[in-house]
């Protein structure tokens, strides 16, 4: 009882951190294809995506800066996926089936925790995951 207590102690301190790190944190990707984010499908194209929200409250916003349509997609923190190194660049991840993409978790650094969303399945049984580089642009 005492070591899931501590656990837990530890799980909430770095989950607060990280949302206190990522509050002004913006980015930018040139994301080739098609994708849903929250309630919305956006164009292949460059997008500006900025952390906002309360710790309670959080979400991303994605806006494509050719034609500015804004998607909002509320997210949970999710350990990093074990397959990206710690000192890897940060990235967007997608679930791909057939011709959908699927946004599934951004890794704004070098952290133990990620940006993780949940949706719909990809499609069509066929599953590849699809990775975009991320650059920061701003970070107060």
């Amino acid at each position: 009882m005492k070591r899931l207590t501590m656990t837990s102690m530890v799980a909430a301190a770095l989950v607060a951190l990280a949302a206190g790190s990522a509050s002004a944190q913006t980015m930018k990707a040139e994301i080739p294809f098609s994708f849903r984010v929250g309630n919305s499908v956006m164009p292949a194209g460059a997008y500006r995506i900025s952390v906002s929200g309360s710790t309670a409250l959080s979400h991303l916003v994605f806006q494509n800066l050719d034609t500015r349509k804004q998607a909002v997609a509320p997210y949970s923190y999710a350990e990093a996926d074990k397959t990206w190194k710690a000192d890897e660049a940060p990235r967007l991840r997608f679930a791909c089936g057939g011709s959908r993409c699927e946004l599934r978790q951004v890794r704004p650094g070098a952290v133990a925790l990620a940006y993780h969303f949940t949706g719909p399945k990809s499609g069509n049984g066929e599953s590849r995951i699809a990775e975009v580089a991320l650059t920061t642009i701003k970070a107060d």
